[in-house]
């Protein structure tokens, strides 16, 4: 993950839709590649010595056409990572925030409510915070889901 609002959002999307699973979010942004490298490197040994530990490394698709593209982008920068463990996100995580709020839950949390939230990327999602911080906000998003 790439941020702390990115572990707020799915440590509560995943707990809600699979409630017993123990969930360990790695924000790879804030960490040096080297790092991350080798907790990849980690993750498949436990991977394929059939713990039942599986990872994904999701990514905003950022400003590249094809989710492909981004995963080839992902996959250089990483060799060791498993390509089906890759999940690109379609922009920005910021479009899955606003997929999970209705009409009521954007008006609750003070927030412009988009009609399609594909297109929300991290500039319009600020813009709808107003002066707040986002990660003032975030946490409200979750009890509040469709």
């Amino acid at each position: 993950m790439e941020g702390l609002s990115d572990d707020l959002f799915v440590n509560n999307a995943v707990k809600k839709m699979k409630p017993n699973t123990c969930i360990k979010v790695y924000e790879y942004a804030e960490k040096r590649k080297k790092y991350t490298t080798n907790y990849i490197k980690a993750l498949n040994k436990m991977y394929n010595n059939n713990t039942g530990i599986h990872y994904l490394f999701l990514a905003d698709n950022d400003s590249c056409i094809y989710p492909n593209q981004k995963i080839g982008i992902i996959a250089n920068s990483y060799p060791d990572i498993l390509m089906e463990n890759i999940v690109i996100v379609e922009n920005e995580i910021e479009s899955w925030y606003m997929a999970g709020l209705d009409r009521k839950a954007c008006k609750k949390l003070k927030i412009k409510w988009e009609e399609d939230p594909d297109n929300v990327t991290k500039e319009i999602f600020k813009k709808s915070l107003g002066r707040r911080n986002r990660l003032e906000i975030c946490p409200k998003f979750f009890p509040i889901t469709r």
